[in-house]
Order: structure tokens, then C-alpha cells, then sequence
């Protein structure tokens, strides 16, 4: 039987089979590629597990596995023993034998002749990596920069259109890695946490987000309210209301227990007067609530200085005017 692990898809592609093609407007996908990671970059040689997310494929409910491969570095090439857990609904493939340093390994989904319209990476079924020499497992993650808040547009899901841009406030979030967690940074599963709490946007109707990343990407995040009336068709899953809150990143090592996560930061996630155009953002260090926008005139003392500045040259010019006159 075909696994489908999230029940957004499975709504999705019910909604493609059974809905009248009048009323159609934003139709899953007939299949789905798997999501592995890591998807690039490096592992070390001694990880246990690969995050895995099935594909599906409506035409064939056959459950396909994917192909596991590795080329050491002298050219010759093996396939990798793993076994899908859990059995019920997998999420990781346990590896049955040791990756090797200096091996590039590629996974490839079971999911044949799958071509899904879209350009984003985490889509075309496949993940090429390294490895590494094996690396300790980390104990500690890093810490939280968050730069912010500017007034930006953002991908929203919605119904009818797959997906909407919208006017939001917006903190953007990246990791500083602790030297321990670089070597694993590209095999964790990241998650933002809003007061301790799990905290994602759906930003596509029909299509899944990347495996185990961030709003931006694999360790960068966003978070932000809306701003304005929200179309009726866009999904509200998950948006925050203007306020302040606490703000982590968790990262999970798959197959295993281990769950990682930042210090908290303290935001306010409320832009006010913000500007319409997005401007470069303030650096917040940790534990700042300050949420001045970022460019305004009351966002750092150096426009307040400009602007006594500029005071007093007026001032001046004014003043020779009148000697003159």
C-alpha cells in the first residue's frame, strides 16, 4: 500500500481523484517523489540513519523502495543494505551496514518516472552527499541570530490558487552552530519553536515543504504575521497573531533519540508603522524583545544623529541667509 505521511496530501490528492474538474482549482500532484535527508552536503561515517519520506504514486500503490548506492573514492561503487522503519509508517531508513569516509553516496526514489512541476530541489527525488570521518554526537545545537522585523511579502497556501503572496511581519531566523553539530548539520531535522511549541506554515496547497527544513530553507526560518484581511481561500493553519513570544530551533538526529535545542529569544512580533518596502534589517541579539522597525527613523541612534545633524546645518544655512540679507 502506498504511504503517504502527511494528511494534507492525503486530503490534497482525495480532493484530485473525486472533486469535479469545474470546481478544481489547485489538484495534488498524481505522484510525489521521496525526500531524503541529507539531500547534499556531508555525514559523518558514523550515522545510524537517513531521514526518509515516501512518495506516492496513484497509478501503482505498490510500495516502492528506494535505490541506496555509494563510489569510494577509488572508483568502486556498492549498493547499501537498510531496512524502512518503522514498518507502519516509515520515516528513516537504518542503515545495515557502516557508510565509509571518503564515500559520495546517492539515493534515488523508488517512485518511477515521477515529474512533478515544480523547480524546487527537495522535489526531484534524489540526494547525493559525502562522508566524512566519524564525528562525536553532538549534545548542544548553537544559538538563534534573528535579524528584524521587516515588512515583507510571504508564500501562503491557499485553496483555489495553490498559493498566495501576502503582506507580513517578519522576523527571519539562522543557526549559529555549536563546533560539535557542524559535522551533523546536514543530517537534522529542524523545527521552530514558538512558547515551547511546534511552529510551521503550509505554504503550498498541493506540493510538501522540504523534509526536516525551515520556512527559508534547511537551517534559515521565518516567522511573521499577516497583515491585513486574509483571503478566504488562504490557509491560517498555524499563523500567529501580533504579539510577543518565545522563539527557539530544535533539530532532531533521525533514528535515534537525540533532539537538540537552541536557547530561547524573546520577540515582538509586531510591525507597526513598518514601511511598505522591505528594508535591511536590524541584528536583535539573543534576548532582545525590541521590535523597532528595521530602517525607521526610530530604529538606531545613528538616524537620530543624522537627523540633529542635518538640523543644524539647516539651522546654519539659515542663518548666514539672514547675515547676508
Amino acid at each position: 500500500m502506498t504511504l503517504i505521511r502527511s494528511g494534507l496530501t492525503a486530503a490534497v490528492l482525495l480532493g484530485y481523484l473525486v472533486e469535479p474538474a469545474t470546481t478544481q482549482a489547485c489538484a495534488g500532484p498524481t505522484c510525489l517523489n521521496d525526500q531524503f535527508l541529507p539531500r547534499d552536503g556531508s555525514v559523518p561515517a558514523n550515522i545510524a540513519a537517513i531521514a526518509w519520506d515516501p512518495g506516492y504514486d496513484v497509478e501503482d500503490d505498490a510500495q516502492k523502495l528506494p535505490r541506496f548506492e555509494c563510489v569510494a573514492a577509488d572508483g568502486g561503487s556498492r549498493a547499501v543494505g537498510f531496512v524502512a522503519l518503522p514498518e507502519e509508517r516509515p520515516d528513516h531508513l537504518a542503515l545495515s551496514e557502516p557508510l565509509v569516509a571518503g564515500e559520495r553516496c546517492t539515493l534515488q526514489s523508488g517512485i518511477e518516472d515521477c515529474s512533478v512541476d515544480s523547480d524546487a530541489g527537495h522535489l526531484q527525488g534524489s540526494a547525493a552527499f559525502e562522508v566524512t570521518r566519524s564525528s562525536p554526537i553532538p549534545e548542544t545545537l548553537g544559538l538563534v541570530a534573528i535579524s528584524g522585523p521587516t515588512r515583507e511579502d510571504v508564500e501562503v497556501a491557499a485553496e483555489t490558487s495553490c498559493s498566495e503572496s501576502l503582506p507580513a511581519c517578519l522576523f527571519r531566523t539562522s543557526l549559529v552552530f555549536n563546533e560539535a553539530a557542524v559535522p551533523w548539520k546536514d543530517a537534522l531535522l529542524y523545527e521552530t519553536l514558538i512558547d515551547g511549541k511546534p511552529y510551521s506554515t503550509w505554504r503550498h496547497h498541493a506540493l510538501p515543504d522540504e523534509l526536516g527544513g525551515l520556512y527559508s530553507g534547511r537551517d534559515a526560518g521565518a516567522v511573521y504575521v499577516l497583515i491585513g484581511e486574509v483571503p478566504d481561500n488562504v490557509s491560517t493553519l498555524n499563523q500567529l497573531a501580533a504579539g510577543e513570544y518565545k522563539l527557539s530551533i530544535q533539530a532532531r538526529l533521525p533514528g535515534s533519540a537525540v533532539t537538540l535545542t537552541t536557547p530561547e529569544i524573546a520577540i515582538n512580533l509586531d510591525c507597526g508603522r513598518a514601511t511598505d518596502t522591505p528594508l535591511r534589517p536590524n541584528e536583535i541579539t539573543a534576548g532582545s524583545d525590541s521590535c523597532t522597525v528595521a530602517g525607521g527613523l526610530g530604529s538606531s541612534q545613528r538616524h537620530a544623529g543624522w537627523v540633529a545633524l542635518l538640523f543644524a546645518a539647516a539651522l546654519l544655512f539659515v542663518g548666514r541667509r539672514r547675515m547676508r540679507s
